[in-house]
Formats: structure tokens, C-alpha cells, sequence
């Protein structure tokens, strides 16, 4: 379709990753030759289950780094990911590897597309090279869990998918979710849908986790974990987790009270009672 290019030879997360800029460059061709209402204001860069996003955001941010002339035209903006809610908790406890032995699922829908991908694969030698990265050899090598994980923090918005069909699990994975990412816009879905694109396209305007780096990401969480404990009792933020418990001396009877208030024994060295300091004249 007009306005679609589709990556036809490798992963774009690996070594093989130039095909996306010069993607990204097609389209902005495709956009010059419109007439000026119908040029792109977006461009929306679609990758498959398996994508790793601090890739592709280092694509992006070497691009910068080198002065290609694309990036005068275009800026990574705002990442964004869909979550399973009807698998999502299930991977994280996951074991299996993420790649094509060991989670299958994860990179075909049905057995039809699999058989579709081995037949390109014995006529396109590029294509068996990607299996091959895919499957380990230079490719991704972590777990399934550790690739959701770096998939949920690594985002300016999570659209928690599926949830006409989660039992049970939605508050989990909502909270999971949060804790992961605490900064991420959430939006609970189905079917992807969501009412207004722009609430996802380009929302953060240059300050998302798009411009961070992994220093940056650390940062982030220790603030976030920090932000869970907050004892600052004037603290009004509302990302902020206070905890307003008592001590058990808060609460004292009143007989206790008064023997506290009434405490005059100046070698006493209890906190917990009130000592009167004044001096007479």
C-alpha cells in the first residue's frame, strides 16, 4: 500500500539494522512527492515481538551522533509498547529462551506463517542468515522475561492490550507494569484500539526515553524506587508512595499520657516522655 515500506532483509535490531534508516528515508521521499496536505506527519515504525528498543534507539541516537543529513528531517520521538495482558505474567516467570526454538510463538502467528518463512528462507540467503542471528548466533541471546523487561521500561507508553479477555490478572499486570515503568503513560486496550492517536504519536516531544541512554534509564528507576518510600510528609506529588503509619506511642492512654506529660526525673532518658527544661529566675 502507498506509505508502507516493509523491511525485507534482516532484523533491525542487529548488525544488519542500516535497512531501517534507509526505510525511514524512502518514506520521506514518498512524502516530498505529495502535494503539500497530504505529506506525513508521523512516521510510524512498526517492529515484530522480538525487538529489542535500546536498539533501536542507539540506531537513532548514532545517526545523530554522525550528522546524517536524514536526522535534520526526522527525530525519534516516542516509544511505544503493547503488552499482552492474556500472556504477559506468564513470560515473566518464564524460562525459555527468546528465540525461534524455544519461543516460536513469538515470532510467527500460526503455522502457516512459519511454513511461509521457511519457504523464503530457501530462496532468500539473507533471510536464513536473519534465522540464524535470530536463533542466537549474534542475535538477541537473553530470556523471554528479560526481553519483556527491557520492552516495558523502555517506553514512553504501554498499551495494555487484551483486556476484554484477562481473568484475574489485570490489576497484577498493571501493577507490574508500574513498578517496571513508573514514568510510562498507560492505556488499557482491545484490539489495540486506541480512541486518539494523539495520545501515542509524538507526545513526548524530545523528552522522552527516546534521548536517554542507559545511564539515563538507571536514573530513572532509582528515582522511581526512591519515589516508593517518600517520607517527606509535606510531599504532595502523587507518584509518590507515603506512608503514614503510627507509632505505637502516637496512640498512647491516656494514663500513659499523663505519666509521660508528667514526667520529672531529670535522669530519666526515655524519648518517649516530655521533659520539661525551663529554668527559674
Amino acid at each position: 500500500p502507498a506509505g508502507i515500506v516493509e523491511l525485507q532483509n534482516g532484523c533491525a535490531c542487529c548488525s544488519i539494522s542500516g535497512e531501517l534508516l534507509t526505510s525511514v528515508s524512502e518514506l520521506l521521499t514518498l512524502s516530498d512527492m505529495r502535494g503539500e496536505d497530504e505529506r506525513f506527519d508521523h512516521i510510524v515504525i512498526e517492529m515484530s515481538g522480538v525487538a529489542e528498543p535500546r536498539s533501536v534507539r542507539n540506531i537513532f541516537q548514532e545517526a545523530m551522533m554522525y550528522d546524517m543529513p536524514l536526522m535534520e528531517r526526522v527525530t525519534l520521538d516516542t516509544l511505544v509498547t503493547v503488552v499482552d495482558c492474556s500472556t504477559y505474567l506468564d513470560y515473566l516467570r518464564s524460562s525459555r529462551l527468546a528465540n525461534v526454538l524455544e519461543a516460536p510463538e513469538l515470532f510467527y502467528r500460526n503455522e502457516e506463517d512459519k511454513k511461509k518463512e521457511a519457504d523464503k528462507e530457501e530462496e532468500n540467503w539473507m533471510v536464513g542468515m536473519q534465522s540464524n542471528l535470530l536463533d542466537g548466533e549474534g542475535g538477541y541471546e537473553g530470556g523471554v522475561c528479560d526481553l519483556l523487561v527491557e520492552q516495558t521500561e523502555v517506553a514512553d507508553v504501554v498499551l495494555l492490550n487484551k483486556i476484554d479477555i484477562v481473568q484475574g490478572e489485570l490489576e497484577d499486570t498493571k501493577q507490574v507494569v508500574a513498578t517496571l515503568n513508573p514514568r510510562a503513560k498507560v492505556i488499557a486496550t482491545s484490539f489495540g484500539k486506541v480512541k486518539d492517536l494523539n495520545e501515542i504519536l509524538a507526545i513526548t516531544k524530545g523528552q522522552g526515553v527516546a534521548m536517554d541512554g542507559v545511564v539515563d534509564d538507571h536514573k530513572d528507576y532509582v528515582s522511581a524506587a526512591e519515589a516508593q518510600n517518600c517520607s517527606d510528609p509535606d510531599c504532595a506529588d502523587p507518584l509518590h508512595s507515603h506512608d503514614h503509619s503510627h507509632s505505637r506511642n502516637d496512640h498512647s492512654t491516656d494514663e500513659q499520657s499523663d505519666d509521660v506529660t508528667g514526667c520529672t526525673d531529670p535522669d530519666c532518658e526515655d524519648t518517649s516522655h516530655n521533659h520539661s527544661h525551663s529554668h527559674s529566675s
